[in-house]
């Protein structure tokens, strides 16, 4: 009798070892997606959670594209996307991923869901709310040009003024990215990065590239010149 239990053992784990995914159904799709347009640069993403779920693929189509491309994977059933172009209208789905036998298995993909960025920041309104940690773009006239700031990484610093008025500090990581050495003051600076608001109208930093291919990433443009 004990030889027959442990053949009966051996041959369910053998079972188990040359047939893993059988025993983990896929992931259904992740309900209740909503994309939702943060800013001119930014979209965010929502959905509920996944029973089982380890992590999400978030995945996107960009205009005038024919597949969607992957953007990362979170824990969280948020995700923002920045560095968007304003007044454009993406598509986005999500799938829920398990960990099955040290590998991961991605679940069925949910339906697309579309958003489009806003036209242009309102950054009176950003001002007005204390809002903080928003991807913002648009376009000033250097009204001052400060000393840089060499406290950690270095950034160059200068003060623009919106076309409505509201003025607007940019720090430059010039440790990731090229100085402007040519900006001067009444030069038109586009600019793309994470406002953080302040007493004196807000701040702009990240106006460049993601040192570790995330997804965070802004830009300056300056004389037809692109800084990211």
């Amino acid at each position: 009798m004990r030889k027959v239990i442990t053949a009966l053992l051996a041959a369910v784990m053998f079972f188990l070892e040359i047939c893993p995914a059988s025993a983990a159904p896929q992931l259904p799709a992740p309900a209740g997606v909503k994309a939702t347009a943060e800013s001119s640069a930014s979209i965010v993403l929502n959905w509920q959670a996944v029973r089982g779920a380890e992590k999400y693929a978030v995945y996107i189509l960009y205009p005038g594209g024919k597949k969607y491309t992957k953007l990362g994977t979170t824990a969280k059933t948020v995700f923002t996307k920045s560095g968007l172009a304003a007044g454009a209208k993406y598509k986005f789905r999500v799938a829920a991923i398990d960990v099955v036998n040290k590998k991961s298995m991605t679940g069925v993909l949910s339906k697309s869901v579309a958003a489009a960025t806003a036209a242009e920041d309102n950054f009176k309104k950003l001002f007005s709310s204390r809002t903080s940690g928003v991807y913002v773009s648009g376009e000033g006239v250097v009204t001052k040009l400060l000393s840089d700031d060499s406290e950690g990484d270095r950034h160059q610093r200068f003060i623009l003024r919106l076309s409505d008025g509201q003025t607007l500090l940019v720090t430059h990581n010039i440790d990731i990215v090229a100085r402007i050495d040519a900006l001067k003051v009444g030069d038109t600076v586009e600019f793309s990065g994470e406002y953080v608001w302040n007493e004196q109208g807000g701040l702009v930093h990240w106006t460049h590239r993601s040192p570790d291919g995330g997804n965070v990433g802004g830009y300056l443009k300056h004389g037809g010149k692109v800084y990211q």
